[in-house]
């Protein structure tokens, strides 16, 4: 009885991972449309990007706890970002860190491999200009790099999410 059960639990289990099993088509057409919905939200300019890991220009690496994210709102950046790093001419007690809300000047689009889209946009605070380059790959994973004439350049990883108003 106990072979019988154990025998009746491996076949559930098997036919449980046989039904998760996408065919070709059915990866292409995922695949499609989520670099569908990518390409809709860049031009969109309306989306956020969670971050997981930072880089800083030293080579360490960190991840990051949830809720830090950039949010790009028709003209206006979001930067909700951890930094650590070494800072130039900054004055004492002027400094947000990669904490700030800006209007963007520029926003520009090109698309320099294959499978992902680069998106350069600049935004500028009371006492510095960034430039944040997104190079954001169809499967909507991003990689995100922050240069300052301030601070020395530092890059996130994180994803590509449709921003929803609260």
């Amino acid at each position: 009885m106990k072979k019988l059960i154990l025998f009746f639990l491996a076949v559930l289990l098997m036919a449980a991972c046989a039904t998760q099993n996408l065919t070709p088509e059915e990866k292409a057409a995922k695949r499609q449309a989520k670099k569908e919905e990518v390409a809709r939200l860049i031009e969109s300019k309306h989306f956020v990007a969670p971050m997981r890991t930072m880089h800083s220009a030293m080579g360490t690496s960190k991840s990051i706890d949830f809720g830090y994210s950039v949010t790009v709102k028709g003209d206006t950046l979001i930067s909700y970002l951890p930094y650590f790093g070494r800072a130039h001419n900054l004055s004492y007690g002027s400094d947000e860190g990669l904490n700030f809300t800006a209007a963007i000047t520029e926003y520009r689009i090109d698309r320099p491999r294959k499978d992902a889209n680069r998106v350069q946009l600049l935004g500028a605070t009371k006492s510095s200009l960034y430039v944040y380059t997104f190079l954001i790959y169809d499967d909507g994973s991003v990689q995100l790099s922050v240069q300052s004439r301030d601070k020395e350049a530092v890059s996130f990883d994180g994803e590509i999410e449709a921003y929803k108003e609260d």
